[in-house]
């Protein structure tokens, strides 16, 4: 089972449950949709959560949806309620413009190479500074050390080129459920790709 989170007009062609806040169902752009809308109404990790059963989902999947979710409790809520629906070894895979992130080889920053389009958006709300906001978020040295209520992912895994990377979400759009592994690419200077894994 796929859950997109905001799927919007072009949802994910193999969604089984499409959440999304702004094009709730029976409106024109969910009609005019290619693919059957399977849409939940509503905020999915705040008001609705328990919507989906605990271990119930193998795939989680959202392409710049994570930018319009608020920092704080909200981002904690989404990241934690897409942890407690996967099943073990389910993957939460997420596109998002980048502020900032680090050369994989150098260490060095790359915010320079950044545009102004994460910026420029009215609705974006949320700036991550990739893959390091992930971190804190996964298994290593970046976790935290007190109990802020975070569901802790598998480690994050390496640094894929960025063709590597567009393969493994061509063949994530195909019948082939992705594998277990954790990632994280870059594509175009831009935009940001990562998989977290639930261990």
């Amino acid at each position: 089972m796929l859950v997109e989170l905001g799927g919007g007009t072009n949802p994910h062609p193999r969604a089984d449950l499409i959440i999304d806040l702004h094009h709730p169902r029976h409106s024109p752009e969910q009609d005019a949709a290619i693919t059957p809308w399977r849409c939940h109404d509503g905020p999915w990790a705040e008001a609705d959560q328990g919507y989906l059963h605990s271990e119930l989902v193998d795939e989680v999947y959202c392409s710049h949806f994570m930018e319009h979710i608020h920092r704080g409790q909200p981002l904690l809520n989404v990241m934690n309620e897409a942890w407690r629906i996967l099943k073990p070894g389910g993957t939460f895979t997420m596109i998002l413009p980048l502020v900032g992130y680090t050369d994989p080889v150098t260490g060095s920053p790359k915010s320079d190479q950044i545009g102004w389009q994460p910026w420029a958006d009215p609705t974006h709300v949320n700036y991550w500074w990739f893959p390091e906001a992930l971190l804190y978020f996964c298994e290593g040295p970046f976790k935290p050390h007190a109990n802020y209520g975070i569901n802790i992912w598998s480690a994050l895994g390496s640094w894929v080129p960025e063709a590597e990377a567009s393969s493994l979400l061509n063949s994530q759009r195909s019948a082939q459920a992705p594998t277990g592994n954790t990632f994280w690419s870059v594509r175009s200077e831009w935009e940001g790709i990562a998989r977290l894994a639930k261990p």
